[in-house]
């Protein structure tokens, strides 16, 4: 479809550094990260703009900033300005005094870029504290608004924009919640509880858990699935411009001077989402959609859930069993009389604690004696292994074997000579006729044949040559077959014909 995006290129702004984010490494980070969460705190109380008197202060009120002076306050703004994380500001106040012409002659305020970031940490501080669930209300949360939006008319230009955040709204808290439900399963944390006796009581609940989101993914996601493929492209197309004039018109509202080719980077970024929507649910060309790939992997988790559990039960019940075992080798062992019946018993039981390799020995030498160690020895001569140690080989010359060489060519000449003849005898005036053959052939005549028929079948004009010089023309009457009987059985094949060009001496 005209509206999918089928590359990936990276533009300009995305391989560029981000300086806002320098403070967060910066030798002095922990004095950065201090001011900017202190305008971040104070920026959710409608506070927007701070000075450096105020900051001060409530920098101050910490136990880390008691000894914090001024001039170092002066040196951090300094720094957070030059990495544009804060916007200075001419304080329009007029001063009074000369303490507070130093102090108050500029106030400050967070960049859009930094308020962001600062958000980023706030989520990492509590990403421990996050519950990674798979939710099946967003999947019919999403098919709602994708039902809505597909019967709105190109006249109902807000109802589409709101539809449209919701749905990306939706779809993010989707893909997001499953990516981190996979990370954390597969994580070496959740190895280990897999692994652990602790887990079998929660293992139903787990496993009816993920079996209640596979149903609610297999029922939503046809139904999604479904809705996406019914929409015309027209369709689609009308309400993705819709969706990117009533963006675009609420951006120019907007305070914050944009770049020139925002239109581009917004259409791209709406037909972005709208391409790994529609592929999140629709097959592509590899024939498999991402839901699809989530059901296989949740169904993957179900089933190695319940095999740890059983390998789980049976190494627990496989002990308890090897210990009524060993009370029953205890009470053997305790009534052996001798040191000679317990190491017997030991042997039984535990095996051979001493291997003795006999290597030589001959079973009739073997069995002529009451025990092996009376058998006689085996001596056997040690060669060097080393290159310069081992003894000079003994010269050889190559042997003339033209003889044996003839011998095998005037063989192999004759055979093929009576190959010949054999199939000129098959060969009468000038046909041979597969069908008509009664009498039984070699494998080696089959294969002749069947060579010749696939020459000829190679060649438009059915035409070929055999490897003695004759021409033939094959020939084959539609559907009928034939049996070639052979020494080796019996070959049903087409009654094929195949006639020559050039009739056989005697034939």
């Amino acid at each position: 479809m005209e509206w999918m995006v089928t590359t990936v290129q990276f533009r300009a702004i995305t391989l560029m550094d981000i300086s806002e984010a320098s403070y967060l490494t910066a030798e002095n980070a922990w004095r950065y990260r201090a001011i900017m969460r202190t305008f971040y705190l104070e920026s959710q109380k409608a506070n927007i703009r701070l000075n450096k008197t105020q900051l001060l202060t409530l920098l101050r009120s910490d136990p880390h900033f008691a000894d914090y002076s001024a001039d170092q306050l002066e040196q951090d703004l300094h720094a957070l300005c030059a990495w544009r994380n804060l916007v200075p500001i001419q304080d329009p106040h007029r001063p009074t005094s000369i303490a507070e012409y130093k102090n108050k002659q500029f106030s400050y305020s967070m960049s859009q870029t930094a308020t962001e970031i600062e958000r980023m940490t706030i989520s990492l501080e509590n990403l421990d504290l996050r519950t990674a669930v798979l939710s099946s209300q967003l999947f019919e949360r999403i098919l709602d608004t994708i039902d809505r939006l597909s019967l709105l008319t190109s006249q109902q230009n807000a109802q589409v924009n709101q539809y449209w955040d919701l749905l990306q709204q939706d779809f993010r808290q989707l893909t997001n919640r499953y990516q981190d439900y996979l990370r954390d399963f597969y994580s070496s944390h959740a190895e280990h509880i897999l692994q652990t006796t602790e887990f079998l009581p929660y293992k139903d609940k787990v496993v009816r858990y993920l079996q209640e989101f596979v149903l609610e993914l297999q029922r939503h996601a046809e139904k999604i699935r479904r809705i996406l493929i019914s929409l015309p492209e027209e369709q689609i197309s009308s309400m993705l411009h819709q969706v990117y004039e009533s963006q675009l018109k609420e951006g120019e509202g907007r305070l914050i001077q944009r770049a020139d080719n925002y239109p581009e980077q917004l259409q791209d970024q709406i037909y972005g989402f709208w391409n790994s929507f529609y592929l999140w649910f629709v097959p592509g060309e590899n024939g498999q959609s991402d839901s699809q790939h989530v059901l296989e992997l949740a169904n993957e988790i179900i089933q190695r859930i319940l095999m740890n559990a059983e390998l789980i039960l049976q190494a627990h019940s496989g002990g308890a069993n090897r210990k009524s075992e060993y009370k029953k080798f205890l009470e053997l062992f305790s009534d052996c009389p001798t040191l000679a019946d317990a190491h017997r018993l030991s042997g039984m039981v535990f095996g051979a604690q001493r291997a003795l390799h006999l290597t030589g020995i001959h079973p009739e030498e073997l069995y002529e004696t009451d025990s092996c160690y009376d058998g006689q020895p085996n001596l056997y001569t040690l060669r060097n292994r080393r290159r310069p140690g081992r003894p000079p080989r003994e010269k050889s010359f190559f042997q003339d074997k033209s003889l044996q060489k003839a011998a095998q060519r005037q063989a192999y000449l004759q055979k093929q000579e009576a190959l010949r003849i054999q199939l000129q005898r098959l060969i009468q005036q000038g046909r041979l006729d597969v069908a008509s053959l009664d009498e039984v052939v070699t494998p080696e005549i089959r294969q002749s044949i069947l060579s010749w028929v696939v020459k000829a079948n190679a060649n438009s004009s059915k035409r070929a040559r055999t490897e003695y010089g004759q021409s033939y023309r094959l020939t084959c009457l539609p559907g009928k077959t034939c049996v070639l009987h052979c020494t080796d059985g019996d070959l049903t094949m087409p009654a094929y014909c195949l006639i020559f060009e050039e009739v056989p001496p005697h034939g």
